[in-house]
């Protein structure tokens, strides 16, 4: 049996896992790079949206939908009665709603149940955020490795100690 062909072909197998390793880590810096731009242009939006005066389109939307919303583009763990100032400042219509707070609460827990929005207890109060994703559970990518080689002497240097004769 020759066995100089298996080590070629593993010395090519490993090679090509090395390969696509990196390929996979340049593409979570990437998309952990949109994901970041994605998130600020939602909060841009939102912002937006609140300055010009629209309402978020409760025909679209509805109160749950505009929850998620609210709690996605979250920078932070929010309450309901957060949310309740959110959709306030964004001009959502409570019209229909008698106990705007206890609709945002009951959206909340429904979509804490569905595994949709995480929640947590901080400071006796229930706040919600987002769920992380499978990006955000991932280690932080390590900087490649960069090896700096030695200086090349050249005619007139020392060899040894690469200064100047």
């Amino acid at each position: 049996m020759n066995k100089g062909v298996y080590e070629q072909a593993l010395m090519a197998a490993n090679a090509e896992i090395d390969r696509i390793e990196n390929e996979v880590t340049d593409l979570d810096v990437r998309r952990a790079g949109l994901m970041s731009r994605l998130a600020t242009l939602r909060e841009t939006t939102s912002a937006l949206n609140a300055v010009i005066g629209n309402q978020i389109p409760v025909k679209l939307l509805g109160l749950t939908g505009a929850v998620r919303e609210i709690i996605r583009t979250a920078t932070a763990p929010m309450t309901a009665a957060d949310v309740r100032d959110q959709l306030e400042r964004l001009r959502f219509d409570f019209a229909s709603y008698e106990k705007p707070i206890s609709s945002i609460a009951t959206a909340l827990n429904r979509l804490s149940d569905q595994k949709l929005v995480a929640v947590n207890i901080v400071d006796g109060k229930k706040v919600f955020s987002k769920r992380p994703t499978l990006a955000d559970l991932q280690p932080p990518v390590p900087p490649p490795n960069i090896t700096v080689a030695a200086p090349v002497p050249f005619e007139g240097m020392d060899k040894t100690e690469g200064k100047k004769k």
